[in-house]
């Protein structure tokens, strides 16, 4: 045991920050249940918090590992939790769950907000209330019954939960491109499209548009990417594509 610690010390100087956490866990893995949580629960996170802060990223691996090793610890969930908010706030958010559900050497306060953090990151406050602008979500509907006819092919750009997708499968036969660039935003989109059973008329790609190529000629571009300032959300780069797929498709 004492030569694992040494050896993931001697890395750890040495800024080989891998090899440190390999070497640390095969010391953690000798110890018993008990003495883990007593003794290196804390280090331990301390560990892999400055091991992220150097570019160490976690991956699936890594939270089996932290199952084998602390299966009972709610800090250790939590921590993985910061780590990962930033790169995969759906992983962050079952992690907080999980350590919700334990008692224990947590501070349950701390968590509910760590729970509402991830929210934030998946979904802007600020994009809640404009879904529920009901005067703005009437006016879209409407202006897409004026243009969208039965054969309309339409493309939505930055297509979020969604909602401008589903109000144009309204009025077409043909199935909805929506392209959403942000991962998270794009999953969530998903789950909007299944809960309302148009997974079969709006298909979601979770790509920036600069990356998406259509196949045919679109009849239809809609788009809702403009921020407080009005050119924000690269609005002028989507646009000279939206006018390259019109103009040069067929």
């Amino acid at each position: 045991m004492r030569e694992c610690l040494s050896n993931a010390l001697a890395a750890w100087n040495q800024k080989d920050y891998a090899t440190a956490i390999k070497e640390y866990l095969k010391n953690l893995i000798m110890a018993s249940e008990q003495e883990r949580m007593d003794r290196y629960q804390q280090e331990f996170c301390r560990l892999i918090v400055d091991a992220s802060r150097n570019g160490i990223i976690f991956e699936d691996k890594n939270f089996k590992l932290q199952n084998d090793i602390f299966p009972k610890s709610p800090l250790v969930l939590w921590t993985f939790g910061n780590i990962t908010m930033e790169r995969d706030p759906h992983r962050s958010m079952h992690l907080y769950k999980q350590a919700a559900t334990m008692s224990g050497g947590l501070d349950l306060v701390n968590t509910m907000g760590s729970i509402q953090s991830c929210r934030t990151t998946i979904v802007s406050t600020w994009h809640i209330s404009m879904i529920n602008d009901l005067t703005r979500n009437f006016l879209f509907n409407r202006a897409l019954a004026m243009i969208v006819s039965q054969d309309s092919r339409v493309i939505d750009i930055g297509s979020g939960t969604g909602l401008l997708s589903m109000y144009a499968a309204r009025y077409t036969r043909q199935p909805i491109v929506a392209i959403e660039g942000e991962k998270p935003m794009a999953q969530l989109g998903a789950q909007c499209v299944i809960a309302n059973g148009l997974q079969d008329r709006v298909l979601i790609y979770p790509v920036m548009s600069s990356q998406f190529l259509p196949t045919v000629k679109p009849d239809v571009i809609v788009s809702e990417t403009m921020d407080a300032g009005g050119l924000g959300e690269k609005i002028m780069q989507w646009r000279q594509l939206a006018v390259q797929w019109l103009r040069v498709l067929s």
